[in-house]
């Protein structure tokens, strides 16, 4: 957070009920992305507990997003495909999810300020790893994520599964 703070963009937690919370509704429906368009559903739904929602700022103006599932999850199943976690597969816990940054916007590492505010929040609720999945090889490396395993995703590509460690040692059972 320090180095947003330096270059003139934050991260915020977004807190269901909030101005923001409809705010950011209504930026994701915006997205060129159609994960935008899900992003909005599942927050008119409230999310849940198990999630927390992100929203990155530049020169105080709402450009980016993600979410950081912590208890719903997903799976990495044997075939490599993402299941919903009640699969006898490696969880995928936590997982950061629906990365987005506006065109305007990128070039200014706001994904990877979301990310580390993300994984912050994973390792203040004693994760070991964080993980995400995304065809943009190149991008999360350079924020510590490394790919150890691909997987067939509900959008109809075949993306690497990417995961950042947070402390200590992870579990091998997906790499």
């Amino acid at each position: 957070m320090d180095e947003g703070r330096r270059t003139g963009f934050e991260v915020r937690q977004v807190l269901l009920g909030t101005a923001l919370w409809c705010e950011l509704i209504r930026f994701a429906e915006g997205w060129e992305w159609g994960v935008g368009s899900v992003l909005a559903r599942r927050m008119r739904g409230g999310f849940g507990d198990g999630y927390a929602v992100f929203a990155a700022f530049l020169g105080g103006e709402l450009s980016g997003a993600c979410t950081l599932d912590k208890g719903a999850g997903w799976a990495l199943s044997s075939a490599g495909e993402l299941e919903n976690a009640e699969g006898s597969a490696a969880s995928l816990l936590p997982f950061i999810g629906s990365v987005y940054i506006a065109p305007q916007a990128r070039g200014h590492r706001l994904s990877g300020c979301l990310c580390d505010t993300a994984c912050a929040l994973a390792k203040e609720l004693r994760f070991r790893a964080a993980y995400l999945v995304s065809g943009d090889t190149g991008l999360y490396e350079k924020y510590g994520f490394e790919p150890v395993a691909m997987t067939d995703t509900p959008w109809g590509r075949r993306e690497p599964v990417f995961r950042k460690r947070l402390s200590g040692t992870v579990d091998e059972a997906i790499a």
